[in-house]
């Protein structure tokens, strides 16, 4: 599924949006003949909820502001032996546990 989010984001801006700016399922439907997926009309009817979701959190990605200075997460390295943070967490407004 994020492929197929990804790909209607690419898609916008050429796409026939619906009223409110949201995908529709004929953008869902061409999203997916580029990935070379077909899906039935019920299908497509019932991912659109989460495709406009997860769209709406991409958004609220592109929304915070990242220095050029910040340096990329070259690497994920998970480490369970370390032991759990118990102080306050920063955080930047965002509902990481909803976009991922």
């Amino acid at each position: 599924m994020p492929i197929l989010s990804l790909i209607l984001l690419l898609a916008q801006e050429t796409a026939s949006p619906t009223v409110d700016g949201a995908p529709s399922a004929a953008d869902v439907e061409a999203a997916a003949r580029v990935i070379g997926a077909s899906f039935s009309a019920e299908e497509i009817e019932l991912m659109l909820p989460d495709v406009r979701e997860r769209l709406a959190s991409f958004e609220k990605l592109r929304g915070i502001p990242l220095e050029n200075a910040l340096e990329p997460a070259l690497y994920f390295l998970p480490r369970p032996d370390l032991p759990v943070a118990t102080g306050p967490l920063v955080t930047t407004g965002v509902d990481i546990i909803g976009i991922l």
